[in-house]
């Protein structure tokens, strides 16, 4: 329920899908420039070295094993894998490691902020959209809610930060032990680590965004208030619908992604990202007992709301 209205939401909000699009293709190719340009120090220094040159011929003859199935060529694939990468790292270690990892932190985070302030402006445009189907500008929105977004940007950057490092951790934790006895199997396994630490987050702090629009408080209050009320039933299901939305998400692009050689992208990249925002505003809606526009003949009202003419209307089966 929580998800499909939230696709349907974006569906309905076409323009802000586009504007979407826009900004966070702005975002990520700045990003992308200024990421490569830093990681250029080292990476000019690995790729001519002997161990990457090995490491790749290593990978090619494997694949190549793989393809003609000698599985028997590949026994040994987990160590030699391994020992390919030690000696990989050795380089690594050996170059201006330090500065091309801060600098690129310290990019990655700009960009977070930056895509903060786009998200807000997002969710300020779902909200308007469900509360009374009205569809503002972008940049004027950006304009009228920029204290607001400023805060939930700040809000992105500084608290996501530990927890990301936190999963970060754990994620590289399981590769170094798993890598070994499963191979290339355990990546598998560290996509739904990964999956269920962001569904697990959003569990507790989801309705952050539609807290600060629905009710002008600031990010830290609505991050001090998102934590309260909740019931394990409540939690679970949002924990489900969350995990769901970024299952979907995945398992949709990289197969429309394969058949379409990526045009797709520009359809389900916009669409999942304003559904995302959506999902957490029914979410907000659906707790705190209020209806909302799906689209503009489909309203929904929940039972508490409805009038008793209404109640009866949904109790009795009309026959054409």
């Amino acid at each position: 329920m929580k998800v499909s209205n939230g696709i349907k939401i974006a569906m309905a909000n076409k323009p802000l899908c586009y504007k979407t699009l826009l900004s966070r293709t702005l975002v990520s190719l700045i990003l992308t420039i200024a990421c490569f340009l830093i990681a250029k120090i080292v990476v000019d220094d690995v790729t001519q070295s002997e161990a990457y040159k090995s490491l790749i011929t290593f990978l090619r003859t494997s694949l190549k094993n793989v393809i003609a199935v000698n599985d028997a060529a590949n026994v040994n694939f987990a160590a030699d894998f391994a020992s390919h990468l030690q000696q990989v790292w050795v380089v690594v270690r050996s170059t201006e490691l330090t500065f091309v990892v801060v600098g690129i932190v310290i990019v990655i985070q700009i960009a977070k902020f930056v895509v903060g302030i786009c998200d807000y402006v997002v969710a300020v445009n779902v909200n308007e959209h469900m509360s009374s189907l009205r569809h503002a500008k972008f940049f004027s929105t950006l304009a009228e809610h920029f204290k607001h977004a400023l805060g939930y940007a700040s809000y992105c950057v500084v608290s996501l930060f530990f927890y990301n490092i936190l999963v970060i951790a754990i994620v590289f934790g399981l590769f170094v032990l798993l890598i070994g006895p499963l191979g290339i199997l355990a990546m598998p396994i560290l996509l739904a680590v990964i999956l269920i630490a962001d569904a697990f987050r959003l569990m507790l702090v989801g309705m952050i965004p539609a807290k600060m629009v629905c009710e002008g408080i600031s990010a830290r209050l609505a991050f001090k208030q998102a934590f309260k009320g909740l019931d394990f039933r409540t939690m679970a299901e949002r924990f489900i619908s969350y995990f769901t939305m970024r299952l979907l998400s995945i398992v949709v692009t990289v197969c429309a992604s394969l058949a379409t050689f990526g045009i797709s992208l520009f359809i389900t990249f916009p669409l999942f990202t304003v559904s995302y925002m959506a999902v957490r505003f029914v979410d907000y809606y659906t707790v705190n007992i209020k209806k909302y526009y799906v689209t503009f003949d489909n309203i929904v009202i929940p039972k508490e709301l409805r009038t008793k003419g209404e109640q009866l209307l949904n109790q009795v089966d009309i026959d054409a």
